[in-house]
């Protein structure tokens, strides 16, 4: 009998985690997160614009009234770096998701200018807080994100979470009761640590690839 796998995402059947996983385990798929539309005017000036995640841009271009004002892109990590790309944009930084390594990266690109963060209402901001004292710092709400409380326990055995508020949400609700735990990045994984005295398996890259192959490295 396969192991049950549930991810803390939306996947499609043609997902490469969904491909990778296929024959070896039976994938759960819904994310504990409501997200909605913030409603901007025009795109503040700057030189770099920075996304924590594809949430972000994915709003902040569905949301724009105009063309912004050239500037370059940079992204918190490849999965969102990825979804940029496929918008038709490319990055001048990729960061490697832990916040740490991500500020020093992009300091030497974002140090005395000015960097536009589009971002989610409920965003802890680690990168704007890490660097504000060396850039001029443009803050831009562009979605809401609220925690879900109303759903199933997937019963799975293993627990795939893709960011602090999906594990926030499933532990809030649901008690730990022996599933191996596997972490987009190193802040999940510090929020997963509040609800959990285990070790959590942290993904090699922030990627739904990724993902994947920590998911195989522990059924096979």
């Amino acid at each position: 009998m396969f192991p049950i796998v549930y991810i803390s995402r939306e996947l499609k059947e043609d997902d490469c985690f969904t491909q990778s996983l296929r024959g070896t385990a039976h994938i759960v798929s819904y994310s504990l997160i409501h997200l909605t539309p913030v409603s901007f005017r025009d795109v503040p000036d700057a030189d770099v614009a920075f996304f924590y995640s594809r949430n972000a841009v994915k709003y902040f271009f569905e949301g724009l009234k105009n063309n912004p004002n050239k500037m370059e892109w940079a992204c918190m990590g490849e999965g969102t770096a990825s979804y940029l790309k496929h918008l038709g944009h490319h990055p001048s930084f990729i960061g490697s998701g832990n916040p740490l390594q991500v500020a020093s990266g992009f300091l030497p690109l974002a140090e005395g200018k000015r960097i536009l963060f589009p971002r989610a209402k409920q965003s802890k901001k680690s990168i704007q807080k890490l660097i504000s004292h060396r850039v001029d710092v443009v803050d831009l709400v562009v979605y809401d994100n609220s925690k879900l409380t109303d759903f199933e326990n997937p019963n799975a055995d293993i627990l795939v979470f893709t960011s602090p508020m999906n594990a926030e949400a499933f532990f809030e609700k649901y008690p730990y009761r022996g599933e191996k735990i596997i972490a987009i990045g190193s802040t999940t994984a510090k929020k997963i640590s509040e609800w959990v005295a285990i070790e959590v398996r942290v993904a090699q890259k922030p990627t739904i690839e990724s993902l994947a192959e920590a998911v195989l490295d522990i059924i096979t």
